[in-house]
Formats: structure tokens, sequence, C-alpha cells
């Protein structure tokens, strides 16, 4: 999981929320061959999607507003075609619009192997597109 050929693969999280934020950022810093970037915010995840190479993007729905991350999802894929997408949410529902077709829903709370397994399956629906 997240390797380019021996280069780092870029995995960008955007969560409002810090102790979320925090948890994700230490689980997949511990990765071989993925450097973990951050942002609190549709803004700040705009900069860093512009201007990088970004493999994976986990978002949660509600960052500035209901379904801003579903936007910035939306966003991101024009940059990066070949972005692997995990949406979460702390609704298990989610009706704040239509997700990207191959983004993998991951509901809050989830744990360590939870968020793994998503990631895993974002990377597997990027492959098959």
């Amino acid at each position: 999981m997240g390797t380019t050929g021996g280069r780092p693969t870029f995995f960008l999280i955007v969560e409002d929320d810090f102790g979320v934020l925090h948890s994700m950022q230490q689980l997949l810093c511990q990765l071989p061959s993925v450097r973990v970037l951050t942002a609190g915010g549709f803004v700040s995840a705009t900069a860093q999607i512009a201007k990088g190479q970004i493999g994976l993007l986990v978002v949660d729905v509600c960052l500035d507003e209901p379904g801003i991350g579903v936007d910035l999802a939306f966003f991101a894929l024009e940059y990066h075609p070949r972005l692997a997408l995990v949406i979460i949410s702390a609704d298990g529902k989610c009706e704040c619009g239509a997700f990207p077709e191959r983004a993998c829903f991951l509901p809050k709370p989830f744990g360590m192997r939870e968020l793994l397994r998503a990631i895993d399956q974002a990377f597997l629906s990027v492959n098959k597109a």
C-alpha cells in the first residue's frame, strides 16, 4: 500500500477535529514509503492539493460546513485523477450529496484496522478504474 516505484506516496488527511486528525497522522506515518500531510479545513487542503502530488485523500465530510469534504474530494480529483479517496463521517447515513464514484466511505468512530482496510479498498478502486 502507498508505494509508487520506491518513491514515497503522500497521504493528505483533512479533518477539523484535532484529536481525530492527530490519531490518523500517528498511525499512517508509521507506514513504509508514506509521507503524511495534514489540513484542518478546506482552504489549507486546497493549497496542498494544488501544489503537490497526493496519492490518497482522507477527508471528513463536514469540515467548515456539511458536505464541504465531498466538494474537496471532487476538487482533488481534478488535480490528481488517480487519487485514492477515503471519505469519513460521524453521520452513518451521510446524506451530504453524491460522493465520487470510487470513494470509500468510512463511518466514525473507526479503529486502526478499519482505516487501513478503507485505504486498501481506496487504492484497489483506483487500480480498477
